[in-house]
């Protein structure tokens, strides 16, 4: 019987959601298994010899991803393999880690600290479906210096005294540093950026985001929150 929207079809279970990250990572897990319960000598080291090589995962992983789901770095979702050996267990772990890419409107910036130049961190917001800018976040690992300097001369540009969100920001939260509102400077919402992201948190804000560049091509109000799985209707 169908559960949660997948159907039986010829014995195997098919979504009519689209790919997902979990379902993929499902799929991979019996791999997965099969390859930590190969046994590893101490004369061959991991990666060496014929060993278990992060390669040697990555390849099959890549072949079971679904249609329309690239796990790694062509995609909107790429996925990070990282093997730690834990010398004092003797064990392998694995780490999959699924970043998410999506773009977000610029509707701020907070001031530089330290020996940082130009600007600390962009401020993001979306869209919602009433048309109000929503905050998602903060943004400022990935901006090289030559970058900062560009996104700062943009900035005041657009620089306004009026804040473009319809609630402001939270103070704190649980991954972050606080923000402090009274070192932020608002911007029109005009200027669009494209961000890698791990996942969206309980308060519904980024976390650990990486800048990926500007998206010149993409109009402010088309940037929505993507509603993930959305089933088909």
């Amino acid at each position: 019987m169908a559960v949660g929207g997948e159907a039986a079809v010829g014995g195997h279970q098919r979504s009519s959601v689209g790919p997902s990250p979990v379902r993929w990572l499902l799929r991979i897990m019996p791999l997965l298994l099969r390859t930590m319960r190969r046994p590893m000598h101490r004369h061959r080291p991991m990666g060496r010899g014929g060993g278990v090589t992060p390669r040697s995962l990555i390849t099959p992983m890549h072949r079971l991803a679904p249609p329309g789901f690239e796990p790694f770095s062509h995609g909107e979702t790429e996925t990070k393999t990282r093997i730690a050996r834990n010398s004092a267990k003797s064990t392998t772990r694995l780490k999959v880690k699924c970043l998410n890419r999506e773009e977000f409107v610029v509707v701020g910036w907070t001031d530089p600290e330290r020996s940082r130049p130009w600007l600390g961190a962009l401020l993001l917001a979306y869209y919602d479906p009433h048309g109000w800018l929503v905050y998602a976040g903060r943004v400022g690992t990935g901006i090289d210096h030559a970058e900062l300097g560009r996104l700062w001369r943009r900035l005041q540009l657009l620089a306004t005294a009026e804040m473009p969100l319809q609630v402001a920001p939270p103070r704190s939260n649980r991954f972050g540093s606080p923000l402090v509102l009274s070192r932020v400077h608002w911007v029109r919402p005009e200027l669009v950026v494209e961000v890698k992201y791990l996942t969206w948190t309980d308060e519904n804000l980024l976390r650990q985001v990486v800048y990926e560049g500007l998206r010149e091509d993409k109009d402010p109000t088309d940037v929505r929150r993507p509603t993930p799985n959305q089933s088909a209707r």
